[in-house]
């Protein structure tokens, strides 16, 4: 026996079916060229859809939300523990000094010299930690690259177009140093790769060598791995430059080193991969010391990000 519809099932049933072709229907994202875009809608884990709203654009700064921002999960340090990661895709005009992006943790200010070349760009940030305010937009990210970020250890990495890393630096707050002299201040460490193979490792100080020892040495120290290289200074103002290998022996390092006002660079061809940070001391006590690059948190965020966010 067939029961007739009633017009409760009816509109029921057609309300069903507007809503699934209105699930069907293409976003066209093109046709929202001309403007600009608020803030990511809420998702857990998911495309982060974006509703365009009226916003008059300036020459200095303008809403990096006008592409799309993709948010995924990633378990950065394999904890078990998931952080929410998003990639951002922003467009650089010229012109522009610097563009506001309305992240999941805030409103992030990127800077960027006048010479950054017109195009997209990716900004991928795993938000486990407070984020800043501010982020230097390098020129050396060239269009179609991405820029890394981790917020937990404020550390970047840069990407080519082509997907192969660039550059990785960490950063180390000023004035850490319980008033010990500016050059064992250490405020930046970047491993910046070759295309031909083999990379640079640059530590930067707060200031350059003052020629005053008046202790027995001083050591600035690069970590790669489980070795260090050494530049250390006697107190006579004898320089020796070290090897240590991951067992502790040590070998006068004859390689390539380069020592110019507050910066000093190593030319290497292995460990390219691995983790790598810096310290500071003297015969008297510790002066500074960074954190490890995070290798396995970038990993693990551009794989996350390949496979949620193509």
């Amino acid at each position: 026996m067939k029961t007739r519809p009633t017009p409760v099932n009816v509109l029921v049933i057609a309300l069903a079916y507007t809503l699934l072709l209105a699930g069907c229907l293409p976003q066209d994202w093109e046709s929202n060229a001309g403007a600009t875009f608020g803030a990511p809608t809420p998702t857990l884990f998911g495309t982060a859809v974006k509703t365009p709203i009226g916003s008059t654009p300036t020459s200095t700064q303008e809403s990096a939300s006008r592409g799309q921002v993709c948010v995924f999960p990633v378990d950065a340090d394999e904890s078990g523990v998931f952080s929410e990661a998003a990639l951002y895709r922003i467009q650089w005009t010229p012109g522009d000094e610097n563009l506001i992006v309305e992240t999941r943790g805030g409103t992030l200010t990127l800077r960027a010299p006048a010479t950054m070349l017109m195009g997209a760009r990716r900004v991928l940030i795993v938000h486990r930690g407070e984020m800043p305010e501010e982020l230097q937009f390098p020129a050396a990210l060239e269009p179609g690259g991405a820029m890394l970020f981790d917020a937990g250890s404020g550390a970047t990495e840069l990407r080519n177009p082509d997907n192969s890393i660039r550059s990785q630096t960490i950063r180390d707050p000023r004035g850490d140093i319980s008033g010990e002299k500016p050059s064992l201040d250490i405020i930046t460490v970047e491993r910046q790769i070759a295309e031909a193979g083999g990379f640079i490792m640059r530590l930067t100080t707060d200031g350059a060598d003052n020629g005053e020892y008046p202790w027995s040495f001083e050591n600035v120290e690069l970590l790669l791995g489980q070795e260090r290289y050494t530049h250390r200074i006697l107190k006579s103002g004898k320089v020796v430059n070290l090897h240590y290998d991951s067992e502790g022996n040590y070998s006068v390092w004859e390689g390539t080193l380069i020592v110019q006002a507050n910066t000093l660079t190593w030319a290497l061809n292995h460990g390219a991969e691995l983790p790598f940070g810096a310290r500071s001391a003297t015969s008297e006590a510790r002066a500074d010391s960074t954190i490890l690059f995070p290798v396995e948190v970038m990993h693990r965020l551009w794989q996350a990000s390949l496979t949620s966010c193509g």
